[in-house]
């Protein structure tokens, strides 16, 4: 009964205080949920998923336009094979790392396809996607393991895209007999009617055989500079892999730490929205207390005891 009497007169202290209890309650159970569900997808998504989309679909789907027909060619003793690998590093200094990996890169002959970097105040982590000269695969990879205080996870992967690429030759060459045929209809061709008949065909077949060239390009390419993603942290428990063991105390106390971290911080934080705005509520508290007195005062005034 106390408790209510004083909520009916002190309702201005009731609202701010609800408000206070409600952005501490958002603060440690948000931050706690969040932060599960960003651990929980680290550890099981597998490393493909933590590709881009772009990219992933650029180096490892084959469009449905390149796939051929041909069986399989066991003759050739020389296999095409689209090579990747994936690293999760834990290392001293992310940024460090990172521009060491790129440096070396470059001077055996690769380049950068990406790069990026976060700094959050626990730790810092980022991933850097290079493509090295396919002779120098082992040599780059046990580089960049060098650099790690720890390697977590090492994957290696390959496509052998030989008999798509004998496939498409095959094609090439079918296409250029049909366009050479078309040629010498076309120096026969008399009526203009003839003429943009032939010409349309040679013009569709020049466009197919541009473009199985495109792929036999990017094919290639593709073999000779194989792809390596890293993925650097200076906690573990940032990095994309499968842990051996479900529960963890480890892992499970450096949640808790985090928690109470973020907890503190978003209690800072109310401290401090509360003092940017006192400018507003503390009038109003004032003139609150004061009118109160002075209702008080003119209550007993009128009614003396």
């Amino acid at each position: 009964m106390n408790l209510i009497s004083w909520v009916k007169q002190n309702q201005l202290a009731t609202i701010l205080l609800i408000i206070f209890v409600f952005f501490i309650l958002k603060t440690l159970f948000g931050n706690f949920y969040g932060y599960n569900l960003k651990y929980s997808e680290n550890y099981v998504m597998p490393m493909a998923a933590f590709m881009d989309e772009e990219s992933y679909s650029r180096d490892f789907k084959v469009s449905s336009s390149t796939q051929g027909t041909a069986a399989p060619a066991p003759e050739i003793s020389q296999r095409m094979v689209i090579q990747s690998s994936q690293l999760s590093l834990l290392v001293s200094d992310v940024k460090k790392t990172l521009e060491a990996i790129s440096s070396y890169t470059q001077s055996i002959g690769g380049y950068m396809v990406e790069s990026t970097l976060d700094r959050p105040e626990e730790s810092a982590s980022g991933r850097i996607t290079v493509r090295v000269p396919q002779e120098k695969l082992n040599e780059a990879l046990a580089h960049f393991n060098a650099q790690a205080v720890k390697v977590v996870s090492q994957t290696l992967e390959g496509t052998d895209v030989t008999d798509e690429y004998v496939d498409n030759q095959a094609r090439l060459a079918i296409l250029d007999q049909n366009k050479t045929r078309f040629e010498e209809i076309m120096a026969k061709a008399v009526t203009v009617q003839e003429i943009l008949q032939v010409q349309n065909e040679i013009f569709n077949l020049q466009s197919q055989i541009d473009q199985i060239k495109g792929q036999q390009e990017y094919l290639q390419k593709n073999t000779q500079m194989v792809r390596i993603t890293i993925y650097l942290a200076e906690d573990e428990l940032s990095l994309p892999y499968v842990p051996d063991n479900a529960w963890r105390p480890d892992v499970i106390f450096k949640q808790a730490v985090r928690n109470l971290i973020s907890l503190l911080r978003g209690l800072g934080s109310i401290v401090i929205w509360i003092g940017v705005f006192s400018v507003l509520w503390i009038p109003v508290v004032v003139g609150v207390i004061f009118y109160k007195k002075y209702y008080t005062k003119k209550k007993l005034a009128k009614n003396p005891s």
